[in-house]
This record gives structure tokens, sequence and C-alpha cells, in this order.
């Protein structure tokens, strides 16, 4: 097991049977949704079924799509959004202290900085939260490499505080909560891609396979499948139909584990492959369908693209690579996707 697995398996440890299975079918929803408009219309109820609140909301900056979201639950909520409002929040806010002081917030309360007395003698409280009855609040920010994006998650209440167990199930939810947002951004830029050169994906440098339960594909694009012959040769010698085998046990890592484990997996990161110049990043999506789920290719110079996460694209024409230039490093026993090595 992981050092990951573990430290997981320890906390989920301290939670109920019935808070793991809320908390796996939570996950398991997250990645369902495929654009940004889905994932950030239904996070908040999302997260709900497994940490209730009387009302929640969905603060995310874009600077890359110079995209400004401000979302409740229920929908419709009066946030005060006023400028002596965000003074208040600015000035006295545990958790924006917090943020601009370590950069990130994992899952906190106000009642972890404030008392309940203090709390209730801030401008905070007198001026903003008072009014819309948050009496007790959770909050975090997902983390994220780039400062271009920050999106943070607010849960509150008017009469009983978050506890520790659903503080660290949403703790254990941020990982994935970003790693879910990051592919629905991804998936909605190959759309706007697409629409905006009207080319299907196999125009461009993005590859679609959609596979069944088995990881037996059932549609397979013109990229995509150029590529699964150029960096993962021995699928050349798969039968038709198979993906090779450095991804097919990727898959199954990513694919959640039983409930009875009492444990979480990790985050969907991207399976990646390099060849001399070039980096292909796998992403796995759930299809809408049941029983499917979507792999999603790209193909980016590695000159430009120093890490997955790295959230550029190339506008490269040419040749699918060669494959004597490549040699995929991947361990099954590990639960983090390696990259692939340059031979």
């Amino acid at each position: 097991m992981t050092s990951y697995g573990q430290k997981v398996c320890t906390t989920m440890a301290r939670l109920n049977h019935r808070d793991q299975i809320a908390l796996i079918n939570c996950i398991g929803k997250l990645y369902s949704h495929h654009d940004l408009e889905g994932f950030t219309s239904h996070v908040l109820a999302t997260v709900s079924k497994v940490i209730t609140a009387d009302h929640s909301s969905y603060n995310e900056l874009n600077l890359r799509r110079k995209r400004l979201v401000v979302l409740t639950n229920p929908l419709g909520l009066d946030l005060d959004m006023s400028k002596e409002a965000q003074t208040h929040i600015f000035r006295d806010h545990p958790l924006v202290h917090h943020l601009q002081q370590n950069g990130e917030v994992p899952a906190l309360r106000i009642s972890d900085f404030l008392t309940r007395r203090l709390y209730h003698e801030t401008g905070l409280y007198r001026e903003v939260y008072r009014h819309g009855g948050a009496e007790y609040q959770m909050g975090c920010t997902l983390p994220s490499p780039s400062q271009q994006i920050q999106v943070g998650i607010s849960l509150n209440r008017q009469t009983r505080d978050f506890s520790s167990e659903e503080q660290l199930c949403l703790n254990l939810l941020r990982p994935h909560l970003f790693q879910a947002y990051h592919n629905a951004e991804v998936t909605t830029r190959l759309r706007e891609q697409a629409l905006f050169r009207e080319h299907a994906l196999g125009a461009l440098h993005q590859g679609t396979i959609v596979i069944d339960a088995g990881c037996r594909i059932k549609f397979c694009s013109t990229n995509a499948r150029q590529w699964l012959a150029a960096y993962f040769p021995p699928a050349k010698r798969k039968a038709n139909g198979r993906l090779p085998e450095a991804i097919t046990d990727w898959i199954r890592l990513q694919n959640l584990p039983p409930v009875k484990t009492g444990n979480l997996p990790p985050p969907r990161q991207p399976l990646t492959a390099e060849r001399k110049g070039w980096r292909l990043i796998v992403r796995l999506l759930t299809d809408s369908f049941p029983g499917q789920q979507v792999l999603v290719l790209e193909e980016r110079p590695t000159a430009l693209s120093p890490a997955p996460a790295a959230w550029m694209f190339a506008t490269r024409a040419g040749a699918p690579p060669s494959r004597s230039m490549v040699r995929v490093a991947w361990s099954p026993a590990s639960a983090w996707p390696r990259r692939a090595t340059v031979t």
C-alpha cells in the first residue's frame, strides 16, 4: 500500500460505515460531471450529501478563463457582496488570514480560531454573518498549483457547529474536488477548441476512447489510435478492442475500491507517457452512460509543458510520434502514475 493509501486508511477508520459509504458515493458523483458548467452547478449539492449545511457557497476566480463564479445552495441566496462586507471579511475572517499566510486553506472552522464570544464581537459577525444566519462556518480552498485559479467552498449553520468527523470528510474530499474541477476544465477547453476551429477531436491534438466496464474499446478516435500505437508499442500486438496493459492497470487503480476496505482512492491523476520533445496525457472520465468510461488524450510539447498540471495546449500538426523514442515506465504497485521516460 502506498503512503497515501496508508494515511487515508488510518483517517477513514475514524469515520463510521455510513459516512464512508456517503464519502465514496460523493467522490463518484464529483467525477461524473464532465465540464465546468456541470461541475459548478452540482458541486454544492453533491458535497451536501456528506456534510449537511443550512446554506453553502461556491466561489471561483479563474484568471486564465476570465471567469468569476459565485453560487449558493439553496440557489438564489442573497449574499452581501458590498464593499463594507468585503472589508469585514478581509479584516476579520480567520480563514482569509490563513489563506493569506499559507496560500491555501484545508478544511477549517471559524471555531478553530475564535471562541463564540470573540466571534460575536467581530465586525464580520455583527455586520455580515449575523444577518445571514452563519453562526457556524466551515470552509476550504481547493489545492491548486497555480495562483491563477482560486476556488473556495464555505458551509454554514445556525444551530450547531461542524464536527471533527465532518471536518475530516471535507479534507478527504479536497484533492478529489480539485482533480474533478481540473478534469472539467480540460474537457470544457477541448469542446471550446473543437467548436472554435469547427473540427472534430480527430483534427486537433486531442483524442477520445470510450471503454466498457471490462476496459474493452467501444470507440477510438483516429488520433487516439495512432497514439496508442506510438506511445504504447505493445498495443500493436494486442487483439483489436483491447487497451495496452499499462493503461488498464492505471484505470483499475483510478476506479473506486469496495466500501468494505475502509479506504479511499487517490485523486484521479492523469497517466503520462513521453517521447523526445512530446508528452501524451491520458485522463479518465466517467461517462453519463452506465458502465462506460471515457479516456481523453492530449499531446503537448514537453518544452512548454513541464508537468501535467500546467494547463496549456499545443497546436502542432504532423505525423504521430515514432515509437522508437518512447519507453513507458508504469508500476502497477503504485497508486500514482509515473511519468514515462525517453530512451
